[in-house]
């Protein structure tokens, strides 16, 4: 027989961006926007393409994008791209593999619903402006850089996930009169139109050719492989966003899909088994459907298609997709069990009836009884009299219900057949999932931990665990830093108990002007100047080209890789003569005009006129077009204090925001709880520091003010100090926390500058070449022990406004702006500070005391990676502690803090890092006593007790021969694992010559006599430092006094 199914109305295909834009905006006008955290992903992994059996995983987008993330810098497992990991992104009918596990199979009688649209392009071409739109509309995504992009000759390659708002169900095909095997094909030919024809508007919302896709994409199921680095080459870029979810039905149904928003179904005609001859369930005529290959049917061989799975029921169908939930309860008779009603919330509660304790008013049958011969369900209670619920469902709304909510549903002999007849099966719980808790995200009231991360477990699967435990600590528990001993000033004064709802952002898609809404600029030989103004005027309602210092610049999307092989950020770039005249056509009409013999003016089209575009590019004045005074992409903080965090051009500010991937959404009055647990992301993640920091909360206050600094610089106009990280040997960690700093606030790494000497005109030349690259933190790395750091070209560039030099071999000028004021870092061994600079930096001392700072164990191994993975959560936890501060200054809280030269309007950043109870930075400030000299008698000090208690030397009264103490370093230095390799670098850079030749303990002796009875406050303690004749040599002593 024929099931007719109603159509909905089709709209006419778009054929323009702004066309599928427009279908986007009006499909989804009320769907709520949904953070990444609440935001749930179902679908099945496996561990390579050629594993039949995978894992069912449940998780958050947050979550499955940070292990999008880490495995995007791994190498690839094996030789081959087989050897990746796979996702489906559906719900997978379960089978027992071969140790007897119930796990999801990647064939095509397998699927139950798609949970995911996957879009794959391999033709070289750019998706960022089709990432642009989607941020625009504000549709959840991922986008990820493909394994092969790129390697062994290909060219660009990327895939697009955009998760739907609900599954997508298929039909079941083990109903009464089905033909199993017709409709699993009419499906999958219904898919792979689905498919084809998402592709195809998505490429055109984002300007691409219908040929950039990739039609295999379409297959049913698609396995799509999770792109890790190939051999020898960068890691993978993955850019993902929160937002609305894709409501797929009704976008096929504005977009003129003609293929039906229903999957298919094919019934099985009178007395012909196993014959296609029905129609779609709600799908239109199969006959004009598009048809796809068999081959897009992953059948894995050997089943048979001819109808349901032996001696399954549809009661028994039910029995297990109430089971699934836990709503199946005690047996009411041999062919029936009471159950919960999934609609038990409309259940009027009375007389005996409890909806959430099982009686024999809701009950399912295995078979048989009053629901027939194939059993089914019965609920007695009205429940509102809603169709398909209570006492007006049957069985096949129960399983629409059960697949809708995630029960995988299948139709293989696994999940029942002849088992089910018997008693003891059908009383047996369905086994549970494979643990998947490594891909959970850690609930947001957990207090003992503020960055959840992927764990390896016994569940997890082998790719996974290799994977995780790779990242080191990202497995780690969250370990609580010890208060310190001296109480912490107050935190968050006049914060709110509670935060207020962070805004929704509003879509900011610009679409294409009209015809009617161009601007018409009429040539005129004799009036070319008033040409010129309307051509400008036309010109600022173009969304791509800006004002600065009177040039026009233009955005340029492109993901061609820059000079380190990573896809480049939206850059800008000076308007072009053979640019503009392209772009004008499309913001304006030109047109001659001319008068008919009845004085009519007709218009003849022009293409812009050459000597009008080029009076435009040189005007100067452009008064009606927007002038660009940054570009972020990291929400910043305006000179009100409010936050920028919806993306497009702001015109109080006139900064130009897009975000490379998913920023959380942070309140305007963020309360206590989120506050101190955003201070405590900040303290876990340099836990490890905090045990060397020489001043550990000073420390991390300045090294919180350098993030502050980043994420300020809009709020604030003018000068910044440097920053100094000083350590006593390598190895310490000194550049890690200068480039974390670029990670977490510019989502790069910082411009490391080395080989600093000390000359003006060198450093100079430097700056101007970091300058140049706009990089946004600059460290100058590693300067050697007794170089000072003082320099004019550094002075002049922390306290001049504008400071401007020029490019090596040019007349061209480089000048330090508003807003790409780099964040100037400075890192070193016993770093020493000199002339007026000790006053404008603020310092960090690290004084690593265990005698090899490179053998410590640390909780977070590789901290630049976790940093990478997690910086959503990062900028997030220093989005919302700033956000808390400004809302409390707009009530009142004020503090007065001691004047900081040159850096008044800088302190900004001091007021926000005392808010959060930590100490002013600027008591880290450099002081007189931060010389080579003063810092090389520390280390000296630490150095000489460590070999004098662990040496395991002769003693001489307290102290040890200076002759010894060379030996042991020279002999220490050559073994395999030297104990004391930092003493004999520090030594070494010192100019103590060491080594077995003559003279070297004359060297050491040289040195320390320099500090002889010279005192070392350390705290409560201060140590000597003693030299004495005795036979034998000069013996040191280190003693308190």
């Amino acid at each position: 027989m024929l099931h007719t199914p109603v159509h909905p109305a089709i709209a006419p295909a778009p054929s323009t961006p702004d066309d599928v834009a427009a279908a986007i905006e009006r499909v989804h006008a009320t769907a709520p926007f949904v953070v990444a955290e609440d935001i749930r992903l179902q679908f099945a992994r496996f561990d390579s393409a050629r594993k039949a059996f995978g894992t069912h995983i449940d998780t958050d987008m947050a979550t499955w994008a940070r292990y999008r993330h880490s495995v995007a810098t791994k190498p690839w497992p094996g030789p081959g791209k087989e050897s990746l990991p796979a996702e489906i992104g559906a719900i997978l009918a379960q089978s027992l593999d071969d140790n007897g596990a119930l796990r999801p199979r990647r064939r095509g009688i397998d699927v139950a619903a798609f949970t995911w649209l996957f879009i794959d392009s391999d033709r070289g071409h750019s998706g960022q402006r089709l990432r642009t739109a989607l941020d625009d509309l504000n549709i959840a995504y991922l986008m990820v850089e493909s394994a092969s992009s790129m390697f062994n000759g290909n060219p660009l390659k990327w895939h697009l996930i955009i998760p739907l708002a609900e599954p997508k169900e298929l039909p079941s095909r083990n109903l009464p009169g089905i033909d199993a095997a017709a409709t699993l094909h009419a499906t999958a030919d219904w898919w792979f139109a689905v498919s084809n024809h998402i592709a195809s508007q998505m490429f055109l919302l984002g300007g691409l050719p219908a040929n950039a896709n990739d039609s295999t994409a379409g297959s049913f199921p698609r396995m799509a492989y999770v792109p890790h680095m190939p051999p020898d080459q960068r890691e993978r870029r993955v850019s993902w966003k929160d937002g609305r979810l894709f409501q797929l039905d009704a976008f096929l149904t504005a977009t003129g899909f003609s293929g039906g928003v229903e999957a298919p179904v094919v019934y099985i005609a009178a007395g012909k088994a196993g014959t296609a001859t029905a129609g779609r369930d709600g799908g239109g005529d199969v006959n004009n459907a598009p048809h796809a290959a068999l081959s897009n049917v992953n059948f894995d061989g050997g089943d048979d298609f001819t109808g349901p799975t032996p001696n399954e029921t549809t009661g028994s169908l039910v029995y297990r997709a109430l089971d699934y939930f836990g709503l199946v309860g005690p047996k009411e008779d041999d062919n029936s069990y009471r159950v919960l009603c999934p609609w038990r919330e409309n259940h009027s509660v009375g007389g005996n009836h409890n909806p959430d304790q099982f009686d024999d008013s809701v009950v399912v049958y295995v078979r048989g009884s009053q629901a027939g011969e194939q059993g089914g369900f019965k609920c007695y209670h009205d429940g509102g009299g809603v169709d398909g619920q209570c006492n007006r469902a049957v069985a096949s709304d129960v399983i629409r219900w059960a697949r809708k909510n995630g029960c995988p549903l299948p139709d293989t002999a696994a999940w029942g057949g002849a088992e089910v007849v018997g008693v003891a099966a059908a009383v047996s719980p369905i086994p549970t999932e494979p643990d998947t808790a490594n891909l959970h995200a850690k609930a947001p009231n957990d207090a003992s931990t503020t960055l959840s991360s992927p764990t390896p477990t016994a569940g997890a699967t082998s790719q996974e665990n290799v994977v995780e435990s790779s990242l080191g600590a990202l497995a780690a528990n969250t370990v609580t830093v010890p208060n310190p001993t001296k109480p912490r000033p107050l935190a968050f004064p006049g914060a709110p108990r509670t935060s207020s709802p962070p805004p929704t952002p509003r879509t900011s898609y610009v679409k294409a002007l009209t015809d009617e809404e161009k601007i018409k600029v009429v040539l005129d030989d004799a009036r070319l100047d008033a040409a010129r103004e309307v051509a400008i005027q036309a010109l600022s309602k173009h969304p791509k080209y800006y004002t600065i210092g009177g040039v026009i610049y233009d955005i340029v999307y492109d993901d061609k890789p820059d000079r380190s092989g990573s896809p480049r950020r939206p850059w800008l770039r000076k308007a072009t003569y053979a640019d503009l005249v392209v772009e004008f056509c499309a913001v304006s009409r030109w047109v001659k005009e001319t008068f008919d013999r009845k004085g009519g003016v007709q218009e003849a089209p022009q293409r812009p006129d050459k000597q009008v575009v080029s009076s435009v590019l040189v005007a100067g004045r452009y008064p009606r077009m927007r002038e660009l005074n940054g570009m972020t992409h990291t929400p910043v903080f305006r000179p009100d204090g409010t936050l920028l965090q919806q993306q497009g051009y702001d015109d109080s500010t006139g900064i130009l925001y897009r975000a490379d991937s998913r920023v959380p959404l942070i309140s305007d009055s963020p309360g206590r709880d989120g506050l101190a647990k955003s201070l405590q992301t900040f303290r876990d993640l340099l836990s490890d520091f905090m045990k060397v920091f020489a001043e550990p909360e000073l420390a991390f206050g300045v090294w919180l003010a350098m993030v502050f600094t980043r994420l300020l610089r809009y709020n604030y106009s003018g000068n910044q100090p440097m920053f100094v990280i000083s350590a006593g040997d390598a190895g310490s960690g000194k550049g890690l926390l200068a480039d974390i700093v670029a990670l977490i606030a510019d989502a790069e790494d910082a411009e490391v500058i080395r080989g600093y000497s000390g000359d003006d005109a060198e450093t100079e030349r430097l700056l101007g070449m970091a300058l140049k690259r706009r990089a946004p933190v600059i460290v100058w790395d590693n300067i050697a022990r007794g170089t000072v750091l003082a320099s004019t070209a550094f002075e002049a560039f922390l306290t001049t406004p504008k400071f401007t030099t020029r490019q090596v071999g040019t007349s061209d000028s480089i000048s330090k702006g508003y807003w790409d004021d780099a964040l100037q870092v400075a890192t070193g061994n016993g770093l020493q500070t000199g002339g007026d600079m000790s006053r404008r930096v603020l310092r960090i001392d690290i004084n690593d005391t265990t005698g090899s700072p490179t053998s410590r164990v640390l909780r977070i191994p590789d901290l630049k990676g976790y940093c990478r993975l997690h910086r959503p959560e990062l900028v997030r936890a220093a989005l919302t502690l700033l956000s808390g501060f400004f809302a409390a200054k707009r009530t009142g809280w004020q503090v007065s803090l001691p004047h900081f030269a040159s850096f008044d309007k800088w302190s900004i950043v001091r007021e926000a890092i005392v808010w959060c109870g930590l100490p002013d930075p600027y008591l880290a400030r450099g002081r007189a006593e931060d010389d080579a000299d003063t810092a090389n008698f520390r280390f000296a000090i630490e150095h000489l007790r460590s070999i004098i208690e662990d040496g395991g030397l002769r003693r001489h009264g307290e102290g040890v021969l200076v002759g010894d103490v060379v030996k042991l370093l020279v002999r220490d230095h050559a073994s395999a694992a030297p104990k004391f390799g930092t003493a004999y670098g520090f030594f070494g850079e010192a100019g103590v010559t060491l080594g077995a030749q003559h003279g070297a303990a004359v060297s050491m002796g040289k040195f320390l006599t320099k500090y002889e009875g010279r005192v070392l406050p350390d705290g409560s303690t201060k140590w000597q430092l003693k030299l004495r004749r005795a036979k034998g040599g000069s013996v040191v002593t280190v003693g308190r006094v």
